[in-house]
């Protein structure tokens, strides 16, 4: 059942941010999304000095600029009723909000996924989540419980089984979320050319994961009785149920979180941040841009090649030598998604070139790569 894997892969990468703003964004705000993937210490959770945060060493490979417009603009807004906003972000992933009492609210995200015939799939939230509340003061305290649904007909789910039928009509999963925020202190935070006044929030995060289906018109029933316990086994052990902190930190200049991450096992594995003058050898986007990144370049082996806006598709890569030979080649399917990573480390050290085809063979971009030693 790789679709369950790959759903609640999507799934985490589409949650989005806590609450505490000085302004909540309005139709015509930018959000500057930047991540760093490379290696981040624990130490992340402390200030370098009373008040003060230094992130002086984030690196990002890309900049994306979002946009935030009125609900109507939106290509899924009649499947969100009382949606007032839509934030617009990359690979058409949409997420329907509106406002109420000083907050911000989530009722969920439109995106497009690799096993569905319409490639798109509605995740709603249920309660509406809030996403940032104007006007918190440091010390306040607060408790939010909502849980992540989305309903897979059969028929989507036979296609991603690669046409093996399904033993029942539909799945039902959930994630269920409680989260525990606090407004913990005001400071100042920098990185490159930018210091900003800050406020910072951090979470106590669970997650519960629940999968039911069903047959005909029956009840939902626990998925395990229909189909004994055949979910996969990370997808068992990690996010049946797991704890995990998010730390925010909100500026005045910015809309949404100015910087944050998420501590898991203690590590943190991503840090997303806002930077409207990332420098000019960045790959700038909008978040209806095509654009096609590799990182980290230059690499010890590993690389990610982050393809934006591109279909799913049965896509190639292959590297190339010096004199233009073919060195090395790897396939993915759709189910790897728009991230296909690859590893080059027995390869010499030195610079090639590396070309992605699409599943017609069409070449749709070549550029360099270079590999260096530990």
């Amino acid at each position: 059942m790789k679709i369950l894997s790959t759903l609640f892969a999507l799934f985490l990468t589409a949650t989005i941010y806590g609450q505490s703003s000085k302004s909540l964004p309005e139709a015509g705000d930018t959000y500057y999304r930047c991540t760093h993937i490379e290696k981040s210490e624990t130490f992340l959770v402390n200030p370098t000095d009373v008040g003060y945060w230094d992130f002086g060493f984030l690196r990002s490979y890309y900049t994306i600029k979002e946009s935030f417009e009125k609900a109507s603009a939106g290509k899924f807004s009649k499947s969100f009723p009382g949606a007032t906003l839509v934030w617009k972000k990359a690979n058409g992933t949409e997420e329907y909000l509106y406002t109420k009492d000083g907050g911000l609210y989530s009722l969920g995200i439109a995106m497009e996924v690799p096993y569905k015939k319409s490639r798109w799939e509605m995740l709603r939230y249920e309660p509406a989540k809030k996403i940032m509340q104007a006007g918190t003061k440091k010390g306040q305290q607060w408790t939010q419980k909502y849980t992540m649904v989305v309903k897979i007909a059969r028929a989507d789910v036979t296609v991603a089984s690669n046409f093996i039928p399904a033993q029942y009509d539909s799945l039902l999963l959930e994630i269920e979320y409680s989260e525990n925020g606090e407004y913990t202190d005001d400071g100042y935070l920098s990185y490159g050319q930018n210091t900003t006044a800050i406020s910072r929030i951090e979470y106590n995060m669970s997650q519960f994961l629940r999968t039911k289906s069903k047959k005909g018109n029956g009840k939902w029933q626990n998925y395990e009785k229909f189909n004994g316990n055949t979910l996969p086994p990370a997808l068992s052990s990690m996010l049946r149920f797991q704890k995990y902190s998010r730390v925010e930190f909100y500026s005045p200049d910015y809309g949404g979180p100015m910087v944050a991450y998420e501590v898991i096992n203690n590590g943190i594995p991503t840090v997303e941040y806002q930077n409207r003058d990332i420098a000019a050898n960045v790959m700038h986007l909008t978040h209806d841009d095509n654009g096609i990144v590799a990182y980290p370049n230059p690499t010890f082996g590993p690389v990610v090649i982050d393809l934006f806006n591109y279909p799913y598709d049965q896509y190639n890569f292959e590297v190339y030598n010096i004199v233009g030979k073919r060195i090395f080649t790897k396939s993915f399917s759709p189910r790897d998604g728009r991230q296909l990573k690859v590893d080059l480390s027995q390869l010499k050290r030195g610079t090639y070139m590396y070309s992605v085809f699409d599943g017609t063979g069409r070449k749709i971009v070549t550029k360099r790569v270079s590999l260096i030693s530990i």
